[in-house]
C-alpha cells in the first residue's frame, strides 16, 4: 500500500506495526529471567538495544525478542516457539 501527496507521487507506506514491549514483558513474561539478568544480558551485547520511545520510556521490538528466542533452541522449545 502507499500514501498519495498532492503533487500525484507515491510514496511507501511506513511499516508502523511493529508491536514495542516494556522492559517487564520481556523479562517476566516472555523470557522468564531476572531483572538483573536481562540487563546483563543488554549490556553485554547479547540481547537487542532497546528502542527509545520518549524522554523516560523505552521499549524492545517484539521481532528482536521472537528472533533472540529463537537463536536459543532450549528456551524457544520451552516457551513454546
Amino acid at each position: 500500500m502507499a500514501i498519495q501527496v498532492d503533487d500525484g507521487q507515491r510514496l511507501p507506506q511506513l511499516q508502523t506495526s511493529e508491536r514495542l514491549l516494556r522492559a517487564r514483558e520481556v523479562y517476566e513474561g516472555r523470557l522468564q529471567i531476572s531483572r538483573s539478568s536481562f540487563y546483563a544480558l543488554v549490556r553485554a551485547g547479547e540481547f537487542a538495544r532497546p528502542v527509545q520511545i520518549t524522554k523516560q520510556r523505552v521499549g524492545w521490538r517484539q521481532s528482536d525478542v521472537d528472533a533472540f528466542i529463537a537463536s536459543r533452541p532450549e528456551a524457544a522449545k520451552s516457551l513454546g516457539i
